[in-house]
């Protein structure tokens, strides 16, 4: 399916003027993005959705270290997007306008909190 261009959610980081129509996400288009624009308006890897099939195809775009299966699954906040050929890795975060940005990131390693303390 497919969503007008001007009906996209405000955290998209797209451009309202443009093609009439937008790829919808696989699910919650509210709180995540579909891999094709990530990849072509954000990234601006590729220029068309069949490049970004081909590349998809071809297992050299990983999500969450998963080969990704389709060019409309979804990219949730702060899932990682690792381009295999170019060797480099993209976290999907919030940026202070409330929109979504793809910041780049030196390795994906695994982090946790150790521990959380909170002064009332």
């Amino acid at each position: 399916m497919y969503l007008k261009r001007q009906k996209v959610p405000k955290s998209w980081p797209i451009f309202r003027k443009g093609t009439k129509y937008v790829v919808k996400p696989r699910f919650d288009a509210k709180r995540s993005l579909p891999l094709l624009v990530i990849l072509r308006e954000m990234l601006k890897v590729v220029q068309n959705r069949k490049e970004a099939k081909h590349t998809i195809h071809m297992k050299q775009i990983l999500v969450n270290n998963k080969s990704a299966t389709d060019e409309k699954s979804s990219v949730l906040l702060f899932d990682t997007i690792n381009l295999i050929p170019s060797k480099k890795y993209f976290s999907l975060e919030l940026s202070n306008k409330g929109k979504f940005e793809a910041t780049g990131a030196a390795g994906f390693k695994a982090s946790y909190v150790v521990s959380f303390t909170c002064a009332i």
